[in-house]
C-alpha cells in the first residue's frame, strides 16, 4: 500500500457531512456480514455518513467577481480513510479509484489497509482536474464521489463512508420508498461559503429521481419539502446516467453541476453558491 499522503496548507480545505440516521433499533440483516460492519441501527445513531474535505471554490461566480483558478498543483495528493456507516469501523481491502470525468480514465488506485486508509497522487498537468471517486468493496454497493468543482488542490482526510448492501435497503424502508434494482441512489448535501449546511432549500434533479427526500432533524421525512438543519437532500430511485444536481433558497444562487447516477449504486455530491 502507498504510503500516507498529507499536506501543511489547509486554508482551503472544507469539510462537509451527509447523516441520516434511524428512528428504531433494526438488525443491519444482509448488511452485517459486511467488512467492517457487525452493527444494528440504533435510536440516533448515523445510518448514512460521507465526509468530504475538498478545497472548495466557492462564490467565484457571484457579484464578488472572483475568477476560477486557472492552475493546479501537480501532483495533486488525496489520503483518507473509509469506514463503515454504522459501526465506524475501517474497511479493509476496499478499492479506491481516482478517475476523470471526461473519460473515465483512470489516475490512481489504492486498496485499504488495516486501517481502512489509502493514498492516491494524481498527474493535473499544473491545471484544475475534473475528477470523481470511486469505492468498492464485499457486500458493498459501488459508491462514487463527485466533487461539485475541479480539484485545484491536495486533499487531506477524504472520509469516504460506506453503506452496506442490506443497510441501503434499510434507508428505503425507513423513507417509505420501494428500491427499485438496476437504479441509483444520489444523495447532495447544500452548503454555503461558510461550510455550513443550508436549511430550507429545495433540491432537484434533471432526470428527476424516483423520489426526491428530506429529512425532519436527523430522521427520513417522507412529508419534508425541503433542507432541514442538515442541508440534505436525497434522490431514490434515480435514472442511470448523467444527472444535473441544482437547489434553490430565496438569497441564494447556487452553482448546479452534473455527475453520473450509476444501476444500483450510490452517488455522494453537494452544491455551493
Amino acid at each position: 500500500m502507498k504510503p500516507r499522503l498529507r499536506f501543511t496548507d489547509r486554508s482551503r480545505i472544507l469539510g462537509a457531512t451527509f447523516l441520516l440516521a434511524a428512528a428504531t433499533t433494526l438488525s443491519a440483516g444482509a448488511g452485517s456480514d459486511a467488512p467492517g460492519s457487525g452493527a444494528e441501527f440504533g435510536a440516533g445513531e448515523p445510518i448514512f455518513e460521507h465526509r468530504f474535505e475538498f478545497g472548495t471554490i466557492c462564490g467565484w461566480s457571484s457579484s464578488v467577481g472572483l475568477a476560477p483558478p486557472s492552475s493546479a498543483v501537480d501532483p495533486l495528493l488525496v489520503s483518507g480513510s473509509v469506514l463503515n456507516v454504522i459501526s465506524g469501523l475501517p474497511i479493509t481491502g476496499a478499492t479506491i479509484e481516482a478517475r476523470r470525468r471526461s473519460d473515465d480514465g483512470l489516475l490512481d488506485s489504492d486498496t485499504t489497509g488495516d486501517d481502512g486508509t489509502f493514498g492516491l497522487s494524481l498527474v493535473t498537468g499544473g491545471v484544475p482536474l475534473d475528477a470523481y471517486f470511486a469505492l468498492s468493496a464485499a457486500s458493498y454497493p459501488a459508491t462514487f464521489i463527485y466533487p461539485a468543482d475541479p480539484l485545484v488542490d491536495d486533499i487531506e482526510n477524504l472520509g469516504a463512508r460506506a453503506i452496506a448492501t442490506g443497510e441501503l435497503s434499510l434507508v428505503y424502508a425507513l423513507s417509505l420508498v420501494v428500491q427499485t434494482p438496476g437504479l441509483g441512489t444520489n444523495a447532495v448535501l447544500v452548503l454555503d461559503c461558510a461550510n455550513e449546511p443550508v436549511s430550507a432549500a429545495t433540491v432537484s434533479f434533471d432526470p428527476a429521481a424516483g423520489a426526491t427526500l428530506y429529512f425532519s432533524g436527523d430522521l427520513p421525512s417522507p412529508g419534508a419539502s425541503s433542507t432541514s438543519d442538515n442541508g440534505i437532500g436525497l434522490g431514490l430511485n434515480a435514472p442511470v446516467g448523467e444527472t444535473t444536481a441544482s437547489a434553490a433558497k430565496a438569497g441564494f444562487v447556487f452553482l448546479s453541476h452534473s455527475f453520473e447516477s450509476h444501476p444500483d449504486g450510490v452517488s455522494f455530491t453537494f452544491i455551493h453558491p
